[in-house]
């Protein structure tokens, strides 16, 4: 994991091992989260400080509340939990679509081979009505 620090804020970027139960390999190389609710757990004893500060006071977990919204769910663009018709417009704007074109959508581009084809039309189809529930 790398930290940068901008405006005062902590920005780190998280990266998913090798493939197994909740990681996926796309065409790309690129690895992603499974389908499936999540929880981030930082440990308060592995957090320095920038300068040699004290290190983060207490533990702390994300995605343990509905409201944290720490999800993954292929073909929910707009991050309600199900896909919908909403859903829907959003993934037919994309589909068709390359990496670089402007309708591109890399949400719906499930198996990371730059475009939204049949294969990824595929995929939001066997979703298509459905809900994950937190």
């Amino acid at each position: 994991m790398n930290a940068t620090v901008d405006s005062g804020k902590t920005i780190s970027v998280l990266r998913f091992g090798s493939p197994g139960n909740l990681v996926v390999e796309r065409d790309n190389g690129v690895h992603t989260l499974r389908d499936g609710n999540y929880q981030l757990n930082i440990l308060a004893w592995r957090v320095a400080t920038v300068g040699g500060g004290p290190n983060m006071a207490e533990n702390y977990s994300f995605g343990d509340e509905e409201v944290d919204g720490f999800f993954r769910f292929f073909g929910d663009g707009d991050g309600d939990r199900d896909t919908d018709v909403a859903d829907l417009g959003q993934f037919g704007a994309a589909f068709r679509s390359r990496s670089g074109d402007d309708h591109f959508n890399s949400d719906f581009d499930v198996d990371g081979d730059d475009d939204v084809d049949v294969a990824d039309l595929g995929q939001f189809g066997q979703r298509f009505r459905e809900r994950m529930d937190f």
